[in-house]
């Protein structure tokens, strides 16, 4: 073999190694921190989608109330809905407890234990509580704080305890593939009367 055959064999080889260690480095290290760039910008769109939302309930909450006799009937109507209807706490507590069963249900999550944790009075107003420890996946809970927040009547998560667990969520649930979560939430529906411990 001749010098200049075998020096531009080695320049060849030389240069496919440093292509290599290239494309090594870019799949060791560059590409998961654009994978996770993207990531992020997948969950700061969502973030910004949510405050969008919120904004739209803010400037409508902020929104001066009609003076037409017929219109002010139909607000005061929906303002009804607002609140958890029921001679007694214990009726608005089963409403409360149909509601998060409800939801839960919908959004692929199981409902594992609920108890009535009496009234709260603040204000004039009756607060009804209810404890809910429920399983499920991440999709499934984001999907019921979401449809508790847009819930009528409303009701308020007070607290909320989220711990997961190593075994996986089973096949076939809308949240297939998600890690297992113990949530334990108090959720909270308001009564337009002041009421007792009945």
């Amino acid at each position: 073999m001749s010098p200049a055959l075998s020096s531009a064999l080695g320049k060849s080889v030389a240069l496919m190694l440093l292509i290599a260690s290239v494309a090594l480095a870019y799949i060791s290290v560059a590409q998961p921190v654009f994978s996770r760039i993207v990531e992020l910008e997948d969950k700061l769109i969502a973030e910004r989608m949510l405050l969008g939302r919120l904004r739209g309930v803010v400037a409508t909450a902020n929104r001066e109330q009609p003076e037409d006799a017929v219109t002010a009937k139909a607000s005061e109507r929906n303002a009804d809905n607002l609140f958890l209807s029921g001679e007694s706490a214990g009726v608005m507590a089963a409403q409360v407890q149909d509601i998060l069963h409800k939801m839960a249900r919908a959004n692929g999550m199981n409902l594992a234990s609920m108890r009535n944790v009496g009234i709260r009075q603040h204000d004039a107003l009756s607060l009804v509580g209810i404890d809910a420890r429920i399983e499920g996946g991440l999709e499934g809970l984001q999907g019921m704080l979401l449809a508790l927040e847009a819930s009528r009547p409303v009701l308020l998560v007070d607290a909320l305890q989220i711990a997961t667990t190593t075994e996986a969520v089973p096949r076939g649930t809308v949240t297939e593939g998600d890690t297992r979560l113990n949530v334990r939430m108090l959720v909270l529906g308001a009564s337009r009367e002041r009421l007792g411990d009945k």
